[in-house]
């Protein structure tokens, strides 16, 4: 289990750290395909993961209602998963202004690092 915890730790840093970088990019407006293919792929296979690990374990650090537990499973995959993919593929839909974009990815990336966090503070297996 400690394996599978360091290797979906690494994937989470490094979707992190992706979305980081496309901010980056799109701040100096640079369009990486690949990167934008890596989030989607990455994201995608972490929240598979995460549905199973979450379907596998029973008891969690947390002691209170199904239902909070529930809330916060669905604030953590919104955010860490499906957000970013989101906002980064429908960008050129959503907003006209580019300083709109720019100030959207960094608050989504900013709630992807919060929802990892929430993630590993609340939900590892006691």
């Amino acid at each position: 289990m400690m394996k599978n915890s360091l290797l979906e730790l690494f994937f989470h840093i490094s979707l992190l750290l992706c979305l980081i970088f496309f901010v980056a990019l799109f701040y100096y407006q640079i369009h990486n395909l690949y990167l934008t293919y890596y989030i989607v792929i990455i994201s995608m296979i972490l929240l598979t993961f995460k549905l199973i690990y979450w379907n596998k374990i029973k008891c969690y650090n947390l002691k209170t209602s199904k239902e909070y537990i529930f809330l916060l499973k669905l604030g953590v995959c919104i955010f860490v998963y499906v957000t970013p993919v989101y906002c980064i593929l429908q960008e050129q839909y959503l907003v006209v202004d580019r300083t709109i974009s720019l100030l959207t990815f960094i608050i989504v990336t900013v709630l992807a690092t919060l929802g990892v966090l929430i993630d590993k503070k609340f939900f590892k297996k006691s």
